[in-house]
This record gives C-alpha cells, structure tokens and sequence, in this order.
C-alpha cells in the first residue's frame, strides 16, 4: 500500500519491481488485487512446474538414445508392427518401451486415415 501524493509517483513505484499497488485512498480495491496477486502466483508455479517437468522428460530422452549410440538420435523401430529394440535386443511395443523407461503413459485413439480403414462408409441401398 502507498500513501504518494499522485498516480505518477505510484506507478515510479513499479519501476522497482513492485507488480501491483493499492493506494491507501482506495483499499476497496484490495481483496481483488490479492485474489489476483494469488492467482498469478499461482499460475507462476505452475508454468514453471511443467517447464521443470519438461526439462527432466527432455534429459531422459536423451539419456534414453545416448543407451544406443551417442549422438545418433536413433532408436531401432521394427518396420512393420513398431516395436522398439532395447540395448538387450528385446524387442518391446512403443507404449511398453516408453512407460518403462520414462513413465509416458499413452492414450489411444484412431486417427481419420485409419478410421476409413476400419470402418468403412456403409454402402446404400439402390433406389
């Protein structure tokens, strides 16, 4: 809270780091602009939470390929049904592999391209 004298000295106090002021003359405006300094908090953490997470999956995978060859960037996949080798010429299916090595958890849906595979337009009936 301030007690300046004009709106020009209280915003050269933002140039101090200060986010936000409520002027002593206008304390009505103090509940929102707490409920709001702890929302940004708030929403501060978490970015920085999946930034964080982000940066540990991102060091995995690459401690997961460096397993292989160093600076290759390549994991052995099976051409047709997708399994992946490991360094003990196991042979895994991707949501297998992953899972193990790096907690991903995948969810399964099926994508346009296939969905005319599999299910084809029903045929209609001549008139």
């Amino acid at each position: 809270m301030t007690n300046s004298l004009n709106w020009e000295m209280d915003i050269d106090k933002l140039y101090n780091g200060v986010t936000d002021f409520i002027p002593k003359r206008d304390l009505n405006i103090l509940a929102p602009a707490v409920r709001r300094a702890l929302h940004q908090a708030q929403a501060r953490r978490q970015l920085q939470a999946k930034a964080e997470a982000r940066g540990q999956m991102v060091a995995k995978l690459f401690a997961l390929l460096a397993e292989y060859e160093p600076n290759s960037g390549h994991l052995p996949i099976c051409a047709d049904c997708k399994s992946i080798r490991d360094t003990r010429d196991h042979w895994h299916k991707p949501e297998v592999f992953f899972m193990d090595r790096l907690g991903l958890r995948f969810t399964h849906g099926i994508c346009p391209v296939c969905v005319g595979k599999y299910f084809a337009p029903e045929k209609q009936p001549e008139s």
